[in-house]
């Protein structure tokens, strides 16, 4: 491996973190900002980045001094005995699985729209061809997830500069507020589940598995 801060096992490594953080959660926050305004907006991406960041180094630290190759239920196992595995499991099946499913329900309806004008098709096709091309995906292994990885948050961060600059002159400064007491709470669970990362921290440690130390600066 190139032993430069810029190896490629470095740069996957940061693909596979930014595209797991950027994606379907990104399409909550105009909404949330529009309820709760712009200031909790701003904090509780602060905050919450930091939180998930400082969780993220915990969760690396916790791989890095132990032995096999798990997930967090295994980890909880290995420190929490069964009770905090079964548990975690569950969580992480509702958690997990279920962002994933929300990722094939709207990419599946963004293919609808952009492509069942040209080919034709229903949703649950789309839906069902995304999942085929995911799953041959991961099926390849990790370092083929964080190159596709890389490739599509390239491709989300153009779409997302490209509809900015489309919209940039319908944007209403009426429709936004600094702060909507009523709804200060409402950001706390879309955000953290925006900036949320921690399910790829265990692939993010075996692509740099030989350069350790740079698995911190990565994060």
């Amino acid at each position: 491996l190139d032993a430069t801060p810029m190896s490629k096992n470095y740069l996957l490594a940061i693909a596979s973190l930014m595209g797991t953080i950027i994606g379907v959660g990104l399409f909550a926050i105009p909404y949330i900002t529009v309820r709760s305004g712009i200031i909790p907006l701003v904090f509780y991406f602060a905050v919450l980045a930091m939180v998930q960041y400082y969780l993220h180094l915990l969760f690396a630290e916790i791989i890095l001094s132990s032995q096999g190759d798990h997930r967090l239920p295994g980890y909880m196992e290995k420190y929490n005995g069964k009770y905090g595995k079964h548990l975690t499991l569950i969580i992480a099946i509702f958690s997990e699985y279920g962002a994933a499913l929300a990722y094939i329900i709207v990419g599946g309806l963004f293919l609808h729209q952009l492509l069942n004008p040209l080919f034709g098709g229903s949703l649950l096709l789309y839906a069902a061809a995304l999942f085929l091309f995911e799953a041959l995906i991961v099926f390849c292994g990790i370092k083929i997830i964080a190159e596709a990885e890389l490739i599509m948050t390239a491709f989300l961060i153009l779409i997302i500069l490209l509809i900015s600059y489309r919209g940039l002159g319908l944007v209403r400064l009426a429709n936004y507020s600094l702060i909507n007491w009523q709804n200060v709470f409402l950001p706390y669970g879309p955000i953290f589940f925006a900036v949320s990362g921690m399910v790829v921290i265990p692939d993010i440690c075996k692509l740099l598995a030989k350069e350790k130390e740079k698995i911190k600066s990565a994060i």
